[in-house]
């Protein structure tokens, strides 16, 4: 079946039978050509096998065979890899340390969010790329130039992140205020919603946007908000890690797959036990002891340092007193950047601090001075180096850059996670 516009990947995507709910397999299973078994199983089997599993685990304490069965965390999923003939070892391996599998993968990773979201993935990718694997990283299109200058293919998914994130500030609960219905931005978001799904979806399977070069997506690494990843990887039977209902059934069908239902849907990740890792430092916060064994916090993901040459502005007011305080709020749209630039400029001049304050995606702005500059995009780990302190949202990557360079941190909450 052509795949939405890109009928030359439908020769390389796997194809798909119709389900049917009273069978086990949904084809026969067949032997690859690197010896291992394809069985693939119906999506009904699998939740009903989940659920009776986990409601009959044993009591890890007891040995006996009448002991009272309680539910428990079930292991992590298998690792997926090419057979251990094909695997190097270094002297490590035999400790425990980590192991260098040689299999070169096609990778993609699917990322909804910030600029702040996306740049863990640019280290993630670039890393993963330096392994021999071939990374491509989908996200929106307006972070195409910043996916690219650090070397990683480039795939767009649609949406607009500044206008989510507006939504966000304007509606931080779960009910939409009466002024976002009144303005029609349910149907937006949605809207928005089924463009990203299809674009994500397509980034598993469509060529290069630019070369042409063909491209099918061997395992796939997502963060949260982007929510095609575990419908992806079901539609190729392919790996998802994950590192940080309507619309979605109307688009899985289109993938061949049955509707979720609502009740399922926000557990299924948990549900299938995918890999999971919060990229965080644990001595900032340890991983919880109640998580389950297929969930990771393995530390921040810091890119390598770009270089970086400042403005004459910058580089003069930076020679014109003390260091300065660091004000920015990154991504977050304000509804009234006047009124907060404002409000800002007073408590400088209340405190008798010098301050650069982070224009970002609300454009804040106001006139320069000796104690105040406005500043467009600098890289935060040039920028931290000359800095006394950090006034931020709380978004990830600019208190993982903050903390890192040892920087005292305030953090002003606008919603959600930033707190």
């Amino acid at each position: 079946m052509p795949f939405n516009g890109f009928p030359a990947a439908a020769k390389n995507a796997p194809s798909y039978n119709n389900t049917q709910p009273n069978v086990v397999l949904e084809q026969n299973p067949f032997l690859q050509d690197d010896g291992r078994l394809n069985v693939n199983v119906n999506p009904r089997t699998i939740k009903a096998l989940s659920t009776f599993l986990a409601s009959k685990a044993p009591h890890p304490n007891s040995n006996s065979r009448d002991a009272t069965f309680v539910s428990s965390p079930s292991p992590p999923p298998p690792f997926h890899a090419r057979p251990a003939t094909q695997s190097t070892y270094s002297s490590e391996n035999l400790n425990g340390g980590p192991q260098t599998i040689s299999a070169k993968l096609n990778i993609v990773i699917q990322v909804v969010g910030s600029r702040g979201d996306v740049q863990p993935f640019v280290a993630l990718g670039s890393e993963l790329q330096k392994h021999g694997h071939r990374v491509r990283l989908a996200t929106h299109n307006i972070f195409n130039s910043f996916v690219t200058d650090a070397g990683l293919e480039f795939y767009p998914i649609g949406g607009d992140p500044a206008e989510l994130m507006s939504y966000m500030v304007r509606n931080p609960g779960l009910i939409p205020s009466m002024q976002s219905l009144r303005a029609g931005d349910i149907k937006k978001k949605r809207n928005m919603v089924a463009e990203m799904l299809q674009g994500c979806w397509l980034s598993c399977i469509g060529p290069d946007p630019v070369t042409f070069h063909p491209f099918v997506a061997d395992a796939i690494i997502a963060n949260p908000p982007s929510f095609a990843h575990v419908h992806c990887a079901q539609a190729l039977g392919i790996p998802l890690h994950m590192i940080l209902g309507d619309v979605i059934n109307e688009w899985r069908v289109g993938l061949n797959l049955e509707p979720i239902s609502f009740s399922d849907g926000p557990r299924l990740v948990e549900t299938l036990d995918i890999p999971f890792t919060y990229c965080w430092s644990p001595a900032l916060v340890p991983k919880p002891e109640d998580w389950g064994r297929n969930i990771d916090v393995c530390g921040f993901f810091f890119r390598d340092t770009p270089s970086y040459t400042p403005p004459k502005d910058l580089d003069t007011f930076l020679h014109a007193g003390p260091a300065p305080i660091y004000i920015g709020f990154g991504s977050i749209v304000i509804e009234d950047p006047e009124g907060l630039s404002e409000m800002l400029l007073e408590a400088i001049k209340e405190t008798g601090t010098r301050a650069i304050i982070s224009k970002g995606w609300s454009k804040l702005d106001g006139p320069t001075t000796e104690g105040v500059l406005f500043l467009g995009d600098c890289p935060h780990e040039w920028l931290f180096q000359q800095v006394t302190a950090v006034i931020h949202h709380g978004g990830a990557g600019t208190t993982a850059c903050g903390l890192s360079y040892g920087k005292p941190t305030t953090i002003v909450p606008f919603f959600g996670e930033y707190v």
